[in-house]
């Protein structure tokens, strides 16, 4: 397939435009850049020199270069050149001007290195269509507009073809994923294309993968048919192997400062599910690379019947400019001759210049103008003898057959308006008056946009308003096909049931429930309601919107909310004055709630022998005797909670001794440790806590130490106080064998 694809385009002289040398368009500056520091990758533009293999004078002169009408071409900028002191350097290369307005066919083109002249064959291709410069839109999170607004469509090409066009960067913005797609009419299900639905029905360039600051183009290799089957040329992994190994990257960086010329060959014929395409891409020094993989690309093109129909420019921060298509096969002609006959002349003259374009093959189709205007008279098109020809014989269809050239010829005579004339044009309008307002009764108004009834009503207004006295044939001819294109633009009214479901399921969520992406979501509820409540939004608008805002309540990460609120203990007995750390007391499950704060709170009543602050409780020595009850409450609006009493003591702990504050203790055995604990006075609480040091050597409870059998080392029991006064006494134990 791929021999049979080049050896067609070499018999067509494209053997150059496959090792052309693209067109480059150095940029003035960077964009967005800060003054005081350049970034990486403005640098890497600045540094270009000290990593570019430039080419010989010999490969640059025996390459024949090729450029589409109206653009210009671009030369390589330097060339290697052997000093006398037998060094080679790089040498810049000084070309001539370059005339725009040159026609098809080859060229010369002259420069100079030095003092020694070059010339070079320049092979232009004749121009089929000039499309408009465009900017990139269609952001995967953009609005429904932006993505409609990503596709714009094409004359139509069928077979071999080449386009050529200018990226030219409009911001710093390596990590993008941005993409060029020729595409065929309509996506694989027959609905119409947009930025998020276009990437799997196209051949695609893409400037996506990026590393240390460098974005580099690939292309990708696919069978054509499954969505999501295809890998990057190259794949990331092989570039991140070369990189990490320090080797040279098999891929061409995107500065994201300078314009690259992108050249692309394409046949859509010799394989009709997925084409053939080469990709060229000419850096800033004008040097060429092919980017697409060595030996031809089939990849991801469903043009019914061969036919590429769109192209988008998907995902923002650059413009496609100078962007033009030459047709080389594949095509049928079409010549449409025309022909004049004066008021006071027997015969049809043929004027001097016919029109001749490249047609998709298949049925012709040719809509003449009724009427023409030469010399300040009017030519009125004589429908009988107008009409496909083939030779001298007029027929009433034609087929054209790739390779085939067809003939339209159009008739106009001068013929004087008549009375009867302008009667037979009132009568055809009344006609379309009578049959727009038949339809009118066959069909219900509630179930068409506004603006396309209102239009309807506005021609039909205007048809029965035509003042006959004045009214010339002209009058009634344009009022009638006003009428008709009224009719046939009546849009029935989009079915929004699945939108407002999907608006009231997201005004239902609420903000303090998630943690990401409702900003999101909130941006795409206010472009569905502004869809919802527009009267003449389309299907596919609403469409869009809808799967925009299904796709961000999906995207709604929810906050994990406390569960439970528990204490160590029910109840605690502080000495009078002390305090008691609440957040030592009070725990939150689970753990990963993302809100673990809680707030502290006593009633009324129990603040005047207490008080909070930073979630330590004092009690005061007035409450002697008394309880109060501290309540613990989630402060993420869980509503859980959970409450400690505290009992105030009038007395304290002063001091907690122990005879032995060391001990040598056999593993495997138990010591039970009797502290002493005095206090100020008869009311206060003398329960202790003992904590271990190494529980894996002893545990520790009610004062009995157990050691662990089989180990032996050092352990330090700590006897404190409970009531608030963190009295303590330690005790070191070693454990033998």
């Amino acid at each position: 397939m791929v021999k049979k694809f080049w050896k067609k385009a070499n018999s067509l002289l494209l053997a150059a435009t496959l090792t052309v040398s693209l067109t480059p368009a150095q940029m003035a500056a960077a964009v967005g850049m800060d003054d005081t520091a350049e970034s990486a990758i403005t640098q890497q533009a600045q540094g270009r020199d000290n990593n570019v293999d430039f080419l010989d004078l010999e490969s640059i002169t025996d390459k024949e270069y090729t450029v589409i009408e109206g653009n210009t071409p671009v030369f390589p900028k330097k060339v290697n050149v052997t000093g006398d002191d037998g060094i080679m350097a790089p040498v810049t290369i000084q070309w001539s001007d370059w005339d725009k307005d040159l026609a098809a066919g080859k060229h010369n083109m002259t420069g100079t290195v030095g003092k020694d002249k070059i010339t070079v064959t320049v092979n232009v291709l004749p121009c089929d269509e000039a499309v408009a410069d465009v900017t990139a839109t269609g952001l995967k999170d953009g609005s429904s507009q932006q993505k409609l607004d990503a596709i714009h469509a094409l004359k139509g090409y069928k077979g071999l073809f080449v386009a050529e066009y200018d990226i030219v960067p409009e911001d710093v913005k390596p990590t993008h994923d941005r993409a060029v797609i020729y595409l065929p009419e309509k996506a694989n299900d027959g609905s119409a294309l947009h930025a998020e639905n276009c990437w799997d029905t196209g051949a695609r360039l893409q400037f996506k993968y990026s590393r240390n600051n460098i974005t580099y183009f690939q292309t990708q290799v696919g069978d054509g048919q499954v969505v999501d089957n295809a890998k990057y040329f190259p794949t990331n992994q092989e570039l991140d192997e070369a990189i990490d190994k320090g080797e040279k990257v098999d891929a061409l960086s995107f500065d994201e400062v300078s314009t690259y010329h992108v050249r692309i060959v394409m046949d859509t014929v010799t394989d009709k599910t997925k084409g053939n395409y080469k990709i060229y891409i000419t850096d800033p020094e004008g040097i060429e690379h092919e980017v697409t993989q060595p030996g031809g690309n089939g990849f991801r093109i469903y043009p019914k019947d061969g036919i590429i129909k769109n192209f988008a420019a998907v995902r923002g921060s650059y413009q496609m400019k100078n962007h033009k298509i030459s047709w080389i096969s594949g095509y049928a002609t079409k010549k449409v001759e025309t022909y004049l006959k004066a008021s006071d002349v027997a015969d049809y003259v043929k004027e001097s210049e016919d029109v001749v374009t490249k047609e998709l093959p298949g049925a012709m189709t040719q809509q003449p103008d009724t009427e023409i205007v030469k010399d300040n008279q009017t030519y009125t098109l004589d429908t009988e003898k107008s009409g496909w020809y083939k030779g001298e014989e007029k027929v009433t269809s034609v087929t054209a057959q790739e390779g085939e050239t067809v003939t339209y010829r159009a008739y106009y005579q001068v013929i004087p308006q008549t009375e009867d004339e302008t009667l037979a044009a009132k009568k055809e309008m009344e006609n379309a008056v009578t049959a727009a307002e038949q339809k009118i009764k066959e069909i219900n108004k509630a179930d068409y946009t506004p603006a396309s009834w209102s239009a309807l009503e506005e021609a039909l207004n205007a048809c029965k308003t035509l003042n006959p006295e004045t009214a010339t044939k002209d009058d009634y001819v344009a009022k009638k096909k006003a009428l008709e294109r009224a009719v046939e633009g009546l849009t029935k009214l989009a079915d929004k049931n699945a939108l407002n479901q999907a608006i009231a399921d997201a005004k239902a969520k609420k903000e303090a429930d998630y943690k990401e992406g409702f900003k999101e979501m909130k941006e795409k509820l206010a472009a569905a309601e502004t869809v919802a409540a527009n009267p003449n939004a389309t299907q596919l608008e609403v469409n869009l919107v809808k799967e925009d805002l299904l796709d961000a309540i999906g995207k709604l990460v929810e906050k994990v909310k406390v569960k439970s609120v528990k204490a160590a203990a029910k109840s605690y007995k502080i000495a009078a004055g002390k305090k008691l750390d609440l957040k030592k007391i009070f725990t939150v499950s689970p753990k990963n709630a993302d809100n673990k704060r809680l707030t502290y709170s006593l009633s009324k009543k129990d603040k005047n022998y207490a008080s909070i602050k930073s979630g330590v409780v004092t009690v005061k020595k007035a409450g002697a005797g008394k309880t109060v009850s501290v309540k613990a409450t989630a402060a993420d609006k869980s509503g859980k909670s959970a409450a400690i009493k505290i009992k105030i003591m009038k007395h304290a702990v002063t001091k907690i001794t122990i005879k032995k504050k060391s001990l040598s203790v056999k593993a495997g055995r138990k010591v039970t440790l009797k502290p002493v604990v005095k206090t100020s006075g008869k009311s206060a609480n003398k329960t202790l806590e003992y904590t271990s040091s190494n529980q894996k050597l002893a545990t520790v409870k009610k004062g009995v130490v157990t050691t662990k059998k089989g180990k032996k080392g050092k352990v330090t029991i700590t006897i404190k106080s409970t009531d608030g006064t963190n009295k303590s006494v330690k005790v070191k134990i070693k454990i033998k064998k």
